[in-house]
């Protein structure tokens, strides 16, 4: 009898190998189907997915003796939404965590970072947006991005980003678009 796609794909990452693509996309299709059975936003669902399966592939035990190879990393991805769910509850980060490092970031340099016509007031109602949305990943993402950015005087990559947040670049690309997506509503209800 064929093993199933989801099955040879799990076993192979729990052993350290590399499954194919067709069959890593359906376990990471079941993956993010599970998650959206727990109410995760569908953005969310995918990130945890990508985190999920990054972290299995970074592990540094190969793990043989799983009688489920699909229910292990399902759990897993349980787990990784739980922790979200905590960090969200333990960790309110306000608007004001631009400058939480205690470095000062003006609106000129701001400006030039995020490469548009954007004020720091703008940007924090946007960071206070995604705060009471609990979408931490976005904090996270946006305040590492303004972090190197200042650190290194240009704007970081994607994959600058996600090598700072053990996150996957694509994940970053996500989280950034989102946040986008804050500062146009932002940006909309102050002209309004």
């Amino acid at each position: 009898m064929a093993e199933d796609p989801e099955e040879r794909a799990a076993r192979l990452l729990l052993s350290g190998g590399s499954p194919a693509t067709s069959d890593y996309q359906a376990l990471r299709a079941r993956i993010v189907s599970y998650l959206r059975t727990m109410a995760v936003e569908p953005v969310e669902a995918e990130d945890i997915a990508d985190e999920t399966v990054t972290r299995i592939l970074r592990a540094s035990k190969v793990i043989h003796d799983v009688g489920s190879p699909v229910g292990y990393i399902l759990r897993s991805a349980r787990n990784e939404r739980s922790s979200r769910l905590r960090r969200r509850r333990e960790e309110p980060i306000g608007p004001g965590f631009i400058t939480e490092r205690g470095e000062e970031t003006n609106d000129e340099a701001l400006l030039r970072l995020l490469d548009r016509d954007l004020d720091l007031q703008l940007v924090q109602a946007a960071l206070a947006l995604a705060s009471q949305e609990g979408d931490v990943a976005c904090l996270l993402v946006v305040q590492t991005w303004l972090d190197l950015a200042a650190d290194n005087g240009a704007t970081p990559s994607s994959r600058d980003v996600g090598r700072e947040l053990d996150m996957a670049h694509t994940t970053v690309q996500r989280v950034l678009r989102r946040f986008r997506d804050y500062l146009e509503i932002v940006r909309k209800e102050s002209s309004d």
